[in-house]
């Protein structure tokens, strides 16, 4: 009788391991997407802010303006072009050339700061997930 039950404990702690590493191997490779889309959402982002950097380098080449402030102010910077990344890129020519440049490149930077955190939380899934697996499929 004893080796009944400890035989049908054990088979339910083998039962409740297996189910606890499916769901790990099950909510890593959710996190990996998760983490994928968040990249190619940011290398999107990333392009996009180098196409508004050489567009807004042409138009300083091709209509150079007088320097502002604004290249000074940092925090003025970051507020403008959060308000002005909601606003299509028509609104953008409110402001100087020298403006909009100096809003642009600090897009750029936001942007690219952003995709390599989202690369290096991609790598960090994938590894997860492949430890997940391993353990997975040695138990």
């Amino acid at each position: 009788m004893d080796k009944c039950l400890s035989s049908e404990r054990q088979l339910k702690n083998a039962s409740e391991g297996e189910e606890k590493r499916w769901k790990l191997c099950c909510d890593s490779a959710k996190d990996e997407l998760k983490a994928n889309t968040r990249l190619d959402q940011s290398l999107s982002e990333l392009d996009k802010a180098r196409q508004r950097l050489r567009a807004a380098e042409d138009d300083t080449k091709s209509n150079p303006g007088n320097s502002t402030s604004l290249k000074k102010n940092s925090a003025m910077t970051k507020a403008l072009g959060n308000m002005f990344s909601i606003l299509p890129d028509e609104a953008m020519t409110m402001l100087s050339v020298d403006q909009r440049l100096a809003i642009v490149k600090r897009n750029l930077g936001e942007a690219d700061t952003k995709h390599k955190k989202d690369m290096a939380a991609l790598q960090l899934a994938q590894s997860t997930k492949e430890r997940a697996i391993s353990s997975y499929l040695e138990a």
